[in-house]
């Protein structure tokens, strides 16, 4: 993911005030360098950025995708959510204080995503919908993705 965000940043000083296509098929990856490469673009970068959903976007990958101005998935394409979780070494011990600091910090990036949906969707998918759909470990296919504002187009390769 840090690879990532410095060679997206390159690709759009280079590219200023042109639009830029950003392909994404991904499993996810870590929460913390997914917020801070979505935050870059959104707010420092702030290019004029088209994603392209192909395969499966699953995990944090959704936040990425909805980084783009102009959000084309494909007709196969899904996007699967699912709540916010920690990673642990096998050698990890946590104890009680741990745990309730551990549950805020989950609690304020979840919440943060819910705000994300909220906006980048338009508002067709409410912070309470975002909440149930992570919550729920939802999968959404290309038609849902549309209907609640997470795309905007369906695009399919040209039938040869």
């Amino acid at each position: 993911m840090e690879k990532l965000g410095g060679d997206l940043s390159k690709s759009m000083l280079e590219n200023r005030g042109n639009w830029i296509s950003l392909f994404i098929c991904s499993g996810g990856g870590k929460v913390s360098p997914a917020f801070a490469i979505y935050e870059l673009v959104r707010h420092i970068l702030r290019p004029k950025l088209q994603t392209v959903a192909l395969g499966r976007l699953a995990s944090i990958a959704p936040l990425l995708y909805l980084m783009g101005d102009h959000r084309v998935i494909t007709p196969e394409t899904t996007l699967w959510f699912h709540h916010m979780s920690q990673s642990f070494d096998e050698k990890v011990k946590i104890d009680t204080l741990d745990a309730e600091r551990m549950q805020k910090e989950l609690l304020v990036e979840e919440g943060k995503y819910f705000r994300i949906i909220e906006e980048r969707t338009g508002g067709k998918t409410s912070k309470k919908e975002a909440k149930l759909i992570l919550r729920n470990e939802r999968t959404l296919d290309a038609d849902q993705a549309i209907k609640l504002g997470f795309a905007h187009e369906i695009v399919s390769l040209p039938k040869s």
